[in-house]
């Protein structure tokens, strides 16, 4: 197999491709289970084996009572109450039309629903994820769970998100679901995930492999942020890996935040109120883009204006004073707002990753292929939101791919950095060995030259020495003048051969 670092891009560029469109089929496939949809707020189970066919999502038409906080013993009253009508869940009561009048996110409201013919015996249990920002669930007139404090006013409403696992006794030949829910801090209200129902170990099951995978994506993000923090250390004058491991914290946060709050902070810190953790969960949303830009300015400068990074900063930084300090239902409703940004941003993103690309930016393919994994990844959940697919949420997986993809990319440059560095070394090397050779042909031809200058420069010294002391008497003054003038050249030109025989001791 041939050297990684000598592959063209166009050689591996489509298996990039392919893997990115083969991880979106099969994450899109996951979860793609049997469903029975409730039709008139009844649900009937007939024909249906939980060891076959899973747990069943609560799905379809739940009976809706708008503006009334009913109970069990409300709907047994010789007046019944009257029912607003049918709503389809799991879906945001928002825009459902009442009296003519489509409804807002905040307001309160009564689900009901029936379940016959329960397959098997044992102990049952529902989950319960994502009915904004509270409610009190009951079954069979028996109060299983509740999230919060529902109330009709936001001042009295105390928000407040969990998921519960609810165990109930399936005895009873009909099973009545009644489910209050009240919002009054969130941008969307009512049920917006599915219940599940089956037999308790099921659920549980079911939901700690939820669990498990959501801890398997933090971690992996954890370890790449600690990886790239600690090449920051040692390379400091290169912010990139400062930035990118910046950009899996946040990642991290956003993760255990929005998918173990209740099973890790809340555990961990139970004094932490939900709108502390919901701020938190937010400025780490609203700084990820920001990061990110940051990111693409310092590995591709020339691609990157450095007034979009400017602009995403100064959004993200405004955005997240506005989580810290505003009222959680005015952070939620302008999270659609930064949710606009966010779109223009990752297509143009896209754009500068290609012309990146087309440039042959170094691991501009791995980033703009990780980048087209997480952006389908967020259609599918946002299809699957609007019910357009029955998937899974997969969102967590393209965060992943996106930060394994932007790791590769930097783990291409630190290699062809160390190639560099290799390449280098061998030719300094080479070079040494060519200057030791020199140094041995100076030295043969300075001792040569100085033996053969200091034998003559010797016999010159003593002759005119003779001649000058030897006749002395019988020479004209200029003749003697003469011989000492030639005497101390040739011990001039003696001395400057001994520095030239200290030269050549010299090394390099």
């Amino acid at each position: 197999m041939g050297d990684f670092r000598e592959m063209n891009p166009s050689s591996y560029k489509y298996r990039l491709l392919l893997v990115s469109f083969l991880f979106f089929f099969i994450t899109g496939c996951v979860g793609n289970d049997k469903h029975r949809l409730i039709v008139d707020g009844e649900l009937d189970l007939s024909g249906w084996s939980f060891e076959k066919d899973g747990v069943v999502n609560l799905d379809g038409q739940w009976e809706f009572y708008w503006n009334d906080l009913l109970t069990p013993e409300d709907f047994t009253a010789l007046s019944p109450p009257e029912m607003t009508g049918y709503i389809n869940l799991p879906a945001p009561w928002n825009g459902y039309s009442v009296s003519g009048k489509e409804i807002g996110a905040d307001g309160y409201a009564t689900f009901r629903l029936r379940i016959r013919n329960v397959p098997g015996s044992g102990d049952m249990a529902l989950r319960i994820s994502e009915v904004y920002s509270a409610y009190r669930l009951w079954v069979n007139g028996k109060k299983v769970a509740a999230s919060g404090s529902v109330a009709n006013r936001w001042d009295v409403e105390v928000p407040h998100q969990a998921i519960t696992i609810a165990g109930i006794s399936s005895s009873d030949e009909v099973l009545e679901l009644v489910l209050q829910a009240s919002n009054h801090n969130f941008w969307s209200g009512g049920v917006v995930s599915s219940l599940w129902f089956g037999p308790e170990q099921m659920v549980r099951s079911k939901q700690a492999f939820k669990w498990g995978v959501i801890l398997f994506i933090a971690g992996c993000l954890v370890m790449m942020s600690v990886y790239h923090l600690v090449l920051y250390l040692f390379r400091s004058e290169d912010a990139a890996y400062l930035a990118f491991g910046a950009y899996c914290l946040l990642w991290t946060c956003c993760i255990v935040v929005s998918q173990l709050s209740d099973q890790i902070i809340q555990v961990l810190f139970p004094e932490v109120s939900w709108s502390a953790i919901f701020r938190i969960g937010q400025i780490s949303f609203y700084l990820t883009i920001p990061v990110l830009a940051m990111f693409f300015r310092l590995i591709y400068p020339n691609e990157t204006p450095l007034k979009l990074v400017q602009l995403y900063l100064v959004v993200g930084v405004s955005f997240s004073l506005l989580a810290l300090l505003a009222p959680v239902e005015t952070v939620s409703y302008w999270m659609n707002v930064y949710n606009i940004f966010t779109a223009f941003f990752i297509g143009y993103a896209y754009y500068l990753l290609g012309r990146a690309a087309k440039r042959g930016r170094e691991g501009a393919l791995f980033i703009l292929s990780g980048g087209a994994v997480m952006g389908l990844s967020g259609v599918n959940d946002m299809l699957h939101n609007m019910h357009v697919i029955h998937t899974a949420y997969i969102f967590p997986f393209g965060i992943l791919i996106m930060a394994l993809f932007q790791s590769f990319a930097l783990s291409l440059r630190f290699t062809r950095a160390l190639t560099t560095v290799e390449n280098f070394s061998v030719e300094m090397g080479r070079k040494n060995v060519e200057l030791s050779r020199m140094d041995r042909l100076k030295d043969e031809f300075l001792a040569n030259t100085s033996h053969e200058l200091r034998t003559p420069l010797s016999g010159i010294i003593g002759l005119t020495e003779s001649l000058r002391d030897g006749a002395a008497g019988g020479l004209p003054v200029k003749a003697i003048e003469d011989l000492s003038m030639v005497t101390s050249s040739a011990r001039r030109l003696s001395s400057l051969v001994g520095d030239i025989l200290d030269f050549s001791r010299l090394k390099n």
